[in-house]
């Protein structure tokens, strides 16, 4: 149990500022993500340290795509989480049983370390939901010269974002459309466009390598005006290069009516100019990567393991920047 970042008193209660739902948190009382709590007018993390899950493995499962491709590294999450669905994971509380394991910062970037992950990436469940104890631990990692990234619903406060956004590398966000009443009815959010507004600054104040993911819900999402909005925002507000992951909601059936909307996403994307679209449709074609120039295969995954056909980041046939982030480095955002 430790006092929180970013709140303040209001009107007898604390108002959290660590995410846009600002929870009015009356004492003895959580905010949304069941982690942050008032006790006698101070806001105090009940996770900070709370390993839930900690595991090795690709960099391709956060997902990213074009982020240090076929690196492997540790990913870490706890429980609780600000909105309700994402990643298809319910909201857990810290009294729960799934509660974790308490690792201190120093402790979980050696452990890193000593497993030869090449990066650290907040994973399984929201990154936000325990600031404190993922801010201390990306500054260890960035200084050890470890890469480091978010898979998020980008919902974060610009405080929150200005604190940590200097030591992230990767931001793999999840946009499901671009309609107030959508994020109302699938995140309970009650207001989207910060999530927009946290993304772009991510990659244009914080030189963020960042993807985009949306996962299609059958009548909610999946109609080819919202997937036409979404890759036209992508196009302008990150650029035609960033990498956009379409797949189906968890237990959504890849029926016929699935596969045109996977359609509808890979068409709304070509249409838009993204020059990376992704089907997840369980075939390994659709997510390869091709030149967008010479149209060569320049990186396969199959069954799990990438092959690059890239010289520093650029397609080994005709030299076409891929967009591939594979240095800590803070580097020039290019392919606006």
């Amino acid at each position: 149990m430790r006092e929180a970042s970013y709140y303040h008193p209001d009107k007898g209660r604390v108002m959290c500022e660590l995410c846009e739902y600002h929870c009015r948190i009356a004492d003895g009382h959580s905010g949304a993500c069941r982690v942050r709590g008032n006790i006698e007018g101070k806001l105090y993390t009940a996770n900070y340290g709370q390993v839930a899950t900690a595991a090795l493995g690709p960099i391709e499962q956060t997902p990213f795509y074009h982020f240090f491709p076929s690196t492997r590294v540790l990913h870490v999450g706890s429980s609780g989480g600000n909105a309700h669905s994402i990643h298809g994971l319910a909201v857990a509380s810290v009294t729960d049983e799934h509660r974790g394991r308490e690792v201190d910062p120093d402790k979980l970037v050696e452990v890193g370390i000593k497993q030869r992950a090449r990066g650290l990436v907040w994973d399984y469940s929201e990154p936000i939901i325990w600031f404190e104890y993922v801010l201390a631990c990306t500054k260890l990692a960035d200084a050890r010269g470890m890469y480091t990234a978010f898979r998020t619903d980008g919902y974060i406060s610009n405080k929150a974002l200005s604190a940590i956004g200097h030591y992230l590398d990767g931001w793999a966000v999840e946009i499901i459309g671009l309609s107030p009443s959508m994020y109302r009815h699938l995140r309970r959010a009650p207001r989207f466009e910060q999530i927009l507004e946290a993304t772009a600054a991510a990659q244009r104040e914080y030189t963020c390598h960042v993807e985009v993911s949306t996962p299609l819900y059958a009548g909610l999402n999946d109609d080819a005006e919202n997937l036409s909005r979404v890759a036209e925002w992508m196009r302008l507000a990150l650029g035609a290069q960033v990498p956009w992951q379409v797949s189906l909601a968890p237990g959504r059936e890849l029926d016929i009516e699935a596969h045109a909307a996977l359609e509808r996403a890979r068409t709304a994307g070509q249409a838009a100019g993204l020059q990376f679209v992704y089907v997840n449709d369980g075939s390994d074609e659709l997510v390869n990567t091709y030149c967008p120039n010479c149209k060569a295969l320049v990186m396969s995954r199959l069954g799990g393991e990438v092959r690059v056909n890239l010289t520093l980041g650029r397609c080994g046939g005709c030299d076409y920047n891929i967009n591939i982030r594979n240095t800590i480095f803070k580097v020039e955002i290019s392919g606006r």
